[in-house]
């Protein structure tokens, strides 16, 4: 006997985060028929990516050579300078935006071994810029901060969709395994 899901009968954003919850839902129980047969590696292989799909967003990530209007672009979409904007190479570390009622940010310091701290620090969103721009004094130095995120009451990033400010592409900074890397492993 095969059972058979209902269909939702919803457009755009609420029709996807339907299918995403029933997803959800029938993963669960292939992890837990997967556990009462002692299938543990098949199991955790399930959770693992139940727990993807719990986490997953829509992310649009702004490339671009230095100076080519990155951050402004995304300025312009919050209504407020909050990225910073330089006539130089400028931004330091990805910034991601997403959905949040009021305007926060977020850095998440850089560990000595190069991993990634699990707890961001909260910053003043005035002060943001200060903390995630390059040393122009020493181009080369590395931030202490790994990445950035600004929570922001922008209507786009309501529906899990964020919005990722990257470095320049031109001088081989930001590569695919950087990008991944600097966002905690998230694939953006």
């Amino acid at each position: 006997m095969t059972a058979t899901l209902p269909t939702p009968r919803l457009d755009g954003f609420a029709a996807a985060e339907g299918r995403r919850i029933q997803l959800i839902e029938v993963a669960e129980r292939l992890a837990g028929i997967a556990g009462a047969l002692g299938l543990a590696a098949l199991s955790e292989t399930i959770g693992v990516t139940t727990a993807r799909i719990r986490s997953d967003a829509f992310v649009v990530t702004v490339l671009g050579d230095f100076n080519s209007g990155k951050s402004t672009l995304i300025n312009a979409l919050l209504g407020a300078d909050v990225l910073p904007r330089l006539p130089v190479e400028c931004t330091a570390l990805l910034t991601e935006v997403q959905w949040n009622d009021e305007p926060e940010a977020w850095l998440y310091r850089r560990k000595p071994d190069g991993s990634i701290a699990d707890v961001p620090e909260r910053t003043a969103i005035d002060r943001l810029r200060d903390l995630i721009v390059v040393d122009v004094a020493a181009p080369e130095k590395e931030s202490p901060y790994a990445r950035a995120e600004v929570r922001w009451p922008l209507e786009l990033c309501r529906n899990n969709v964020v919005i990722v400010d990257s470095r320049q592409i031109n001088n081989g900074v930001v590569t695919a395994t950087s990008t991944n890397n600097a966002s905690g492993g998230n694939g953006y």
